[in-house]
C-alpha cells in the first residue's frame, strides 16, 4: 500500500514537471519572437542602407545621394557605414512623397535641389550645425509650413524657398552672410525677422512677391540688394536702419500700399527706380544730406523715373544737395 502511494505521488510530480517545462518552452518561443523583432528594428536603425543611397565625400563624411525608402516621416541617421552623415546631396529627396524630415546635427550642407518640388513636405527639423542651404533646396515645396533656420547658417542659396506658399514666417539668423537671388520669391511670407548681425539683405528679388506687411531692418544692415522687396502687395511699413549705406536698384519697386519711407542719413547710394510704381507713396523723407551717388542714373530724371510717382521729397533745413521748390523735377518740402 505504501509502495502504491509513493508510486502515485512520483507520477504526479513527474507530470507537473513536464507541464512546467511545456509552459516555459512556450514563453521562451514568444520572448524569442519579440526579441527577434526588436533586434530587426534596431538593425534597421543602425544600418539604414535600405532607405538611402550614399557616398563618401571630401570631408571624410557621408553624403546621402538618394532616398529610396517608403516612410513619409523620415529621420536621417547621424551615421552610415561608421561615418558621420554631413551632407544631403543633389536631388536626394526631390519630389519624394514625404511629409516630415528630421536631420541630425552632423549635417552641414544641403546641396542643389535637395528637397525641391516635394509638394507633400510640411515640416523640416534642420540640423543645428547647418551652414549652407543650397540653390533651389526647397523650391516648390508648396506645403512646407514649419522650418527654423539654425544660428550656424551662412548661406541661403538662390531660389532655395521659392514658391513655398504655406511658409508664413521666417527668422533670418545673425550668422547669415548671403541670401541668394529669389531665395524666398513667391513664398507665402507675412513676417520676416532679421536678426542683428546681418550686413546684406538679398540678392536679386530675394523677398519679391511675398506677403510681408511690415519690414524692420536691424542696425547691422549696410546694403539692400536689387529688387529685394519688389512687388510685395501688402507692404505698408518700412523702417530702414541708421548705418544703411546702399539701397539697390528697384529695391522697393511696385509696392502700392507703401505710403511713407524715411531714408537714413548714412545712405550714400540710391537708384533711379527704387520706388517706381509705388502708387500710394506720398513722402520720401531724407534724414540727412542728399545721397552722394545715384547708381544707374543716366537719365536727366535723376533718382526716380517720372512716371507713376506721386510723392514729395522732404529734407531737413540746412541739409546739402537738395533744391527747392523742386529736386530733380519733384516737389520738395522742409520737415
Amino acid at each position: 500500500m505504501k509502495k502504491s502511494a509513493c508510486l502515485f505521488l512520483a507520477l504526479i510530480l513527474i507530470s507537473m514537471q513536464l507541464a512546467g517545462c511545456k509552459n516555459k518552452s512556450n514563453t521562451t518561443v514568444e520572448e524569442s519572437q519579440i526579441s527577434d523583432t526588436q533586434n530587426s528594428e534596431t538593425l534597421q536603425q543602425e544600418n539604414p542602407t535600405q532607405n538611402f543611397e550614399y557616398e563618401e565625400n571630401d570631408n571624410d563624411g557621408i553624403t546621402i545621394t538618394k532616398y529610396i525608402g517608403n516612410e513619409i516621416n523620415v529621420t536621417i541617421p547621424e551615421r552610415i557605414a561608421n561615418k558621420i552623415v554631413t551632407c544631403i546631396g543633389k536631388h536626394a529627396f526631390q519630389g519624394k512623397d514625404i511629409q516630415s524630415v528630421d536631420m541630425p546635427d552632423s549635417i552641414t550642407e544641403i546641396e542643389y535641389r535637395g528637397f525641391a518640388y516635394n509638394t507633400s513636405l510640411q515640416t523640416v527639423n534642420l540640423s543645428q550645425n547647418l551652414s549652407v542651404i543650397g540653390t533651389e533646396a526647397f523650391m516648390g515645396c508648396s506645403s512646407l509650413a514649419n522650418i527654423t533656420l539654425p544660428n550656424t547658417l551662412i548661406t541661403i542659396g538662390a531660389a532655395s524657398f521659392q514658391g513655398c506658399t504655406q511658409l508664413k514666417r521666417i527668422t533670418i539668423p545673425a550668422s547669415t552672410k548671403t541670401i541668394g537671388d529669389q531665395a524666398f520669391d513667391g513664398a507665402g511670407l507675412e513676417t520676416v525677422i532679421f536678426e542683428d548681425g546681418i550686413e546684406k539683405i538679398g540678392g536679386y528679388g530675394s523677398f519679391a512677391c511675398t506677403k510681408i506687411e511690415q519690414l524692420v531692418l536691424p542696425s547691422s544692415v549696410k546694403e539692400i540688394g536689387i529688387s529685394t522687396f519688389a512687388a510685395c502687395p501688402n507692404l505698408e511699413s518700412v523702417a530702414l536702419n541708421e548705418g544703411l549705406v546702399k539701397i539697390g536698384h528697384k529695391a522697393f519697386v511696385n509696392n502700392p500700399k507703401l505710403k511713407k519711407i524715411v531714408i537714413p542719413k548714412t545712405v550714400e547710394f540710391v537708384t533711379e527706380m527704387d520706388f517706381n510704381m509705388c502708387s500710394g507713396l506720398r513722402k520720401i523723407m531724407f534724414d540727412g544730406n542728399a545721397p552722394a551717388t545715384f547708381e544707374y542714373s543716366d537719365s536727366i530724371s535723376g533718382v526716380w523715373e517720372p512716371y507713376n510717382v506721386n510723392f514729395t521729397v522732404y529734407y531737413h533745413e540746412g541739409a546739402t544737395g537738395f533744391t527747392s521748390p523742386e529736386w530733380y523735377g519733384y516737389p520738395t518740402q522742409i520737415w
